[in-house]
């Protein structure tokens, strides 16, 4: 393959493990967490785990530095515990900062150390290595084994013009699970949200060893769900009448720190990991999300991936008849990640999406200065969302989400590490009306030689060059 960068470390480290990709006055740089790796000057504290920072081009590779990611607190404090804290195993972007986290860090109580994790935020700048550090209270009940930062949503909460992040805490309450709301200009202002009120059925069934909180994303739902807070969590523990199959929660935030869920989606097989990755996005163009949900323990670790499209009826989220299956083990949906539209093929994908809800299969709509036209008339068709041809309604197509004159689909990166002995393999899919479409498998050695588990790890698509298209990485990890 053609404008490959291959960034690599000593084995060990989980170098790869979680990544971010941006740019700033110095240049375009890729963060790589490795929360198996040492300090540079502190070797006694046993395997804390560091980000490591690579400025990135296509002509030449510099080598990858490590950031310094302590406070003074935990220099001082006896109270504190870094061994083991898995810091880098997960990190997101937002304007200006980078949220980094240690999900594993660890307060001391005696004897005994309790796993409440902690977030750092960095300013994008990397003038300096840290500026910030998030943590749970040790007093409060419930967050002894929080493991606040497991999993960190790429998106922000939209929360009145403020940049709220979404962390999840899988071991709050036993396990039960939850996730932090936090608020970046205010780092001390933080909701912890655990409880789910209303559904008390689901209530009941939110046992010890749930970790809702495994993944976390954000979107949003159609405008009658009345939901202007929506949150998703996977929950790949969550047990059902066939066993363990891990379920994801669709929940709208509450003034009172409890959430009350939209929509609930299961997995159909014990052990199955419904719920280790999502992604919550428009792929289909009509203008609200789709869940896409990876279960890469499904079928003896050979991996499945399910879909379901949004919908402004009362189901909230309606399953397709598609399911993305592989035939052979290698935890296909380890990673699922939206990388935009690859193809550039919006305006073909515009024709099919209107082919495929309308009986109508002589009108293209396209998306300009809000208004639709008619093939070949020139005829007005009405405003962005509903287009009428011969007197009978076309459902809605185009909505309010348009990217020059067409409204554009996203297409979906699927990760499968332990594909091939282990070498793995990254699937992509086209956004369609009703369905995704396979278009390319990359196998590991097309990228390097001796890469392993590659597709663990896919990041968010960021323009890091510039250029109009947006770039992507996928990660690979070597344990041994």
């Amino acid at each position: 393959m053609d404008n490959v960068v291959t960034l690599k470390e000593e084995s060990g480290k989980y170098f790869g493990y979680s990544v971010v990709m941006f740019n700033n006055q110095d240049g375009n740089w890729v963060l790589v967490g490795a929360p198996k790796d040492t300090f540079t000057h502190s070797h006694e504290i046993k395997t804390p785990g560091n980000v490591y920072k690579c400025k990135v081009n296509l002509i030449t590779q510099e080598k990858c530095t490590k950031l310094m990611i302590r406070t003074i607190e935990d220099r001082n404090d006896t109270h504190r515990e870094e061994d083991h804290q898995l810091l880098g195993a997960s990190m997101a972007v937002f304007n200006e900062s980078i949220v980094m986290c240690a999900p594993l860090w660890k307060i001391m109580k005696g004897n005994r150390s309790e796993p409440v994790g902690r977030c750092y935020s960095v300013d994008k700048s990397l003038g300096h290595d840290y500026s910030t550090s998030f943590n749970l209270s040790y007093n409060e009940s419930g967050n002894s084994y929080a493991q606040a930062g497991f999993a960190v949503s790429s998106k922000a909460l939209q929360d009145k013009q403020r940049q709220t992040v979404l962390m999840g805490a899988p071991g709050l309450h036993h396990w039960k699970g939850g996730f932090i709301s936090l608020n970046l200009e205010n780092i001390q202002r933080f909701q912890r949200y655990s409880h789910v009120s209303i559904h008390s059925d689901i209530k009941k069934a939110i046992v010890n060893n749930t970790l809702m909180g495994y993944s976390i994303t954000t979107g949003k739902l159609a405008q009658k769900h009345d939901c202007s807070k929506t949150v998703v969590l996977g929950a790949p523990y969550f047990k059902t009448a066939e066993g363990i199959t891990g379920s994801v929660l669709v929940v709208c935030l509450t003034t009172n720190k409890s959430m009350t869920v939209k929509k609930q989606v299961s997995g159909k097989m014990h052990g199955s990991g419904f719920g280790t990755a999502l992604v919550f996005e428009d792929i289909n163009g009509d203008g609200l999300d789709d869940l896409i949900v990876g279960a890469p323990f499904n079928r003896i670790d050979s991996g499945e991936v399910c879909v379901y499209y949004g919908t402004d009826t009362d189901d909230v989220l309606v399953k397709s008849q598609q399911e993305l299956t592989m035939s052979i083990p290698g935890r296909f949906g380890s990673a699922i990640q939206c990388v935009g539209d690859l193809n550039k093929d919006g305006y073909k994908d515009m024709n099919r999406t209107l082919n495929g809800y309308s009986s109508q299969k002589d009108i293209t709509v396209l998306c300009a200065k809000k208004t639709a036209l008619k093939r070949g008339t020139g005829q007005k068709l009405g405003s962005i969302g509903h287009a009428f041809a011969g007197g009978s309604p076309a459902k809605a197509i185009c909505y309010q989400r348009c990217t020059k004159l067409i409204c554009q689909m996203k297409d979906i990166a699927v990760g499968a590490p332990y594909q091939r002995d282990l070498r793995g393999s990254v699937y992509i899919y086209h956004g369609g009306p009703t369905s995704l479409t396979f278009t390319q498998e990359i196998r590991s050695e097309e990228v390097g030689r001796n890469l392993l588990s590659f597709g663990w790890f896919i990041s968010t698509p960021v323009d890091i060059d510039q250029n109009g298209y947006t770039g992507y990485i996928y990660f690979y990890l070597r344990i041994t």
